[in-house]
C-alpha cells in the first residue's frame, strides 16, 4: 500500500492508503471491452406468516459461506464463551431461543436450547454471525475476515435483497456495542447507527403504542402484507430491549466521540422502561433500565436546544442544577446498581459530558474566577474518579469489555484532559508579570493527577493486561493489546512535546517583551504565522491537537487503524 496520488502531489500524510497500478502506462495497455451488466434477479421475499424455521431457511444464503468453513466444534466453543463471559456487556440483546418463553414468566435460567449454538444459527442467522464475530477477540485474523464477511452479507441483504428484520437488527446493534475499532473505521461505525435507526422505523419499533399487545406473529403477517417488511420472529421484551439498546448506542458515541447528535427523549423509551422492570428479572435487564434512566437525567442538557449555560444562566447555576439532578438520581439508584463498577463508570461519563458543556462555555459566557475555578477542578475530580474505576477492573476482564467500556469512554477522558490543559497554563512563569497569576493551573494539581502521570498509569495497566493474556492463552494472537500501551505513551509524547512548545515561545515572548520591543513584536508576528505556536494573552496553548481518532491507530501490528 502506498500514498495516493493527490497526497503525493500535495506532499502530505495519506490517509486513505490506495494500492498504486504497476502494470505498464495506460497508453500501452489494451482498451478493455465494455460489458454490459445485467441487473440482478431480485430474490423472492418470503410469504407472510412463515414460521421461524422457514424463514430462515428463506434467508439463509444472506450469511457468507466461508463463515460456515469453520468447524462446528469451534462455533459451539466461542458461542459458550460469548453466554459465559460477554453477555452481560450486552443487556440489550435476546436471543432466539428465549422468544418462546412468555414475558410474564420470564426467567434468567438458562435452558438446554439456550446453549446451541446450532438452534440459534437456524433461527437467527444474523444475529449467531455477529456473536461469532465478538466472540472472536483473541483470535484477530480470523476475526478481521468474519466483520468483513459480516459486512457484506449485511450490506447485500439491506441494499441489494431489501431485507429488513428483527434478527438483523440485533445484529447490528451487537456488533455497533463491541465495534472492533482495530479493524473498522468511525464512518462505519456511524452508518451502522444510521440503518439501526432506519431498521427500526421500517419494523415499527419507533411507535410500539400502534401494536400494545399484538402477538409478533400478527405483527410479522401486518408488516409483509403493508409493508414488505419480514419482521421474523420476536416478543415484546425483545423489542423494548432493541429500543432501549438503539438509544443507549446513539447517546453514549454521542458525548465520547462527539460526532452525533444526542438523540431525544420520548414517551417510547418510558413506556420499554416499565415494561423491562415489570416483565425482565435479568441482573442486566436492571442495569439496562438504570443506565437509561440517567440518560434521560442528562438528556435534558444534553440536546442540542437543552439547558445550557448561557448570559441567562451562570455556569455556576448550570453545575448546581444538574449536580442536584444527578445526586438525587443516585440517591433512588438499588443497592445492586450503587455496587456495580461498570454502571458507575457509565455516570462518571455522563457527568463528565454534562460539565465539559461548562467547560466549553467557559470561552463564550461571562464568568467569575470563582465559578472557572470550581467548573475546572469538579470536572478534574471526576476525570480521575473515572480512570480509578478504569484501573481497577480485574486484568482478565478487559478483554470481554466492549467499546464503549474500554474504547469511546476513554477517548472522552483524553479529550476533557486536553482542554484542562489548554485552559490551565503548565507553567505559570509564563505569564507576564504585568498579568495577575492564572486562576487554575495544571502546577495546582498533584502530580500523581496530572495528563502524563494518568497516561503513564492507563498504558501501564494496558501492559499488564497484554502479559496476562499473552500467559493464560499462549496459542493465540494477542497483539491487540500489545498496541494499545505503545499508542498511549506515542500520545502522551506528542501530547507533552507540543506544550513544551508553547511553553518555550510564551517565555521567549515575555524575555523580548523585558529586552526589546521590536524582537517582541517579531516574535508576536511569528507566533501568528505558525498556527501550532499560537498563543492566547498569558502564553496559554490554544491550537487544538490532532484528532484522537487520528492520533491513535490501533490495531494488530502491522495494520493501520482506529481508536480505541
Amino acid at each position: 500500500m502506498t500514498t495516493c496520488r493527490r497526497c503525493h502531489r500535495l506532499k502530505k500524510t495519506c490517509s486513505t492508503p490506495v494500492a498504486l497500478s504497476k502494470g505498464p502506462a495506460k497508453r500501452l495497455q489494451a482498451r478493455p471491452t465494455r460489458t454490459v451488466l445485467q441487473q440482478p434477479t431480485p430474490e423472492p421475499t418470503p410469504a407472510p406468516g412463515l414460521c421461524g424455521q422457514q424463514i430462515s431457511r428463506e434467508l439463509k444464503h444472506h450469511i457468507s459461506d466461508s463463515l460456515q468453513e469453520l468447524s462446528i466444534e469451534l462455533k459451539q466453543e466461542l458461542f459458550d464463551e460469548f453466554l459465559i463471559g460477554m453477555r452481560p456487556s450486552y443487556a440489550f440483546l435476546t436471543l432466539e431461543t428465549e422468544f418462546e418463553k412468555d414475558a410474564q414468566t420470564y426467567s434468567s435460567a438458562p435452558d438446554e436450547s439456550l446453549s446451541s449454538f446450532t438452534e440459534c444459527n437456524s433461527r437467527t442467522p444474523f444475529t449467531a454471525a455477529a456473536i461469532l464475530l465478538v466472540s472472536l477477540h483473541r483470535r484477530i485474523s480470523l476475526q478481521k475476515s468474519v466483520a468483513a464477511e459480516w459486512l457484506a452479507s449485511v450490506s447485500k441483504a439491506l441494499i441489494i435483497d431489501g431485507h429488513k428484520s428483527f434478527d438483523l437488527l440485533q445484529s447490528i446493534l451487537l456488533v455497533t456495542t463491541y465495534y472492533p475499532y482495530h479493524m473498522l473505521r468511525s464512518p462505519q461505525l456511524h452508518t451502522l447507527i444510521h440503518l439501526a435507526q432506519s431498521l427500526a422505523v421500517d419494523l415499527n419499533l419507533a411507535n410500539y403504542t400502534s401494536h400494545i399487545g399484538m402477538p409478533s406473529r400478527i405483527r410479522s403477517d401486518i408488516g409483509a402484507a403493508l409493508f414488505g417488511v419480514v419482521h421474523g420472529r420476536s416478543s415484546a421484551i425483545a423489542e423494548h430491549r432493541a429500543t432501549l439498546g438503539l438509544y443507549y448506542l446513539q447517546a453514549m458515541y454521542a458525548i465520547t466521540l462527539r460526532r452525533l447528535e444526542f438523540p431525544r427523549w420520548s414517551t417510547r423509551l418510558d413506556y420499554a422502561c416499565e415494561y423491562i422492570q415489570q416483565h425482565g428479572n435479568d441482573s442486566s435487564d436492571i442495569h439496562a433500565v438504570g443506565i437509561l434512566q440517567a440518560l434521560k437525567v442528562a438528556s435534558v442538557y444534553l440536546v442540542p436546544d437543552g439547558i445550557h449555560p448561557s448570559d441567562s444562566l451562570p455556569i455556576r447555576a448550570y453545575v448546581r442544577c444538574f449536580t442536584t439532578d444527578m445526586s438525587r438520581f443516585r440517591q433512588m439508584l438499588p443497592p445492586r446498581l450503587k455496587d456495580d463498577c461498570v454502571f458507575a463508570q457509565e455516570l462518571l461519563t455522563i457527568e463528565i459530558a454534562l460539565y465539559d458543556l461548562a467547560i466549553a462555555a467557559l470561552e463564550s459566557t461571562p464568568h467569575t474566577s470563582g465559578e472557572t475555578y470550581e467548573a475546572i477542578s469538579a470536572t478534574h475530580n471526576c476525570l480521575i474518579a473515572f480512570v480509578d474505576k478504569l484501573l481497577a477492573y480485574p486484568l482478565e476482564s478487559y478483554a470481554l469489555m466492549n467499546s464503549i467500556t474500554l474504547g469511546s469512554e476513554l477517548s472522552q477522558m483524553f479529550e476533557v484532559f486536553m482542554k484542562l490543559h489548554r485552559i490551565g497554563n503548565l507553567d505559570s512563569n509564563s505569564h507576564n508579570a504585568e498579568q495577575s497569576p492564572p486562576i487554575w493551573t495544571m502546577a495546582d494539581v498533584p502530580p500523581s493527577q496530572q495528563f502524563s502521570a494518568v497516561a503513564d498509569r492507563i498504558a501501564e495497566r494496558l501492559g499488564d493486561v497484554f502479559l496476562d493474556e499473552r500467559a493464560r492463552f499462549p496459542t493465540v494472537d494477542c497483539y491487540r493489546f500489545a498496541v494499545y500501551p505503545i499508542q498511549v505513551r506515542q500520545f502522551k509524547k506528542k501530547f507533552d512535546e507540543q506544550f513544551a512548545t508553547a511553553g518555550n515561545a510564551a517565555r521567549g515572548q515575555q524575555v523580548a517583551a523585558q529586552t526589546d520591543p521590536v524582537m517582541n513584536r517579531s516574535l508576536q508576528d511569528m507566533s501568528k504565522s505558525m498556527p501550532e505556536l499560537q498563543m492566547q494573552d498569558g502564553g496559554m496553548f490554544t491550537s487544538p491537537l490532532p484528532a484522537l481518532d487520528d492520533l491513535l491507530q490501533w490495531g494488530y501490528i502491522g495494520e493501520g487503524t482506529g481508536w480505541p
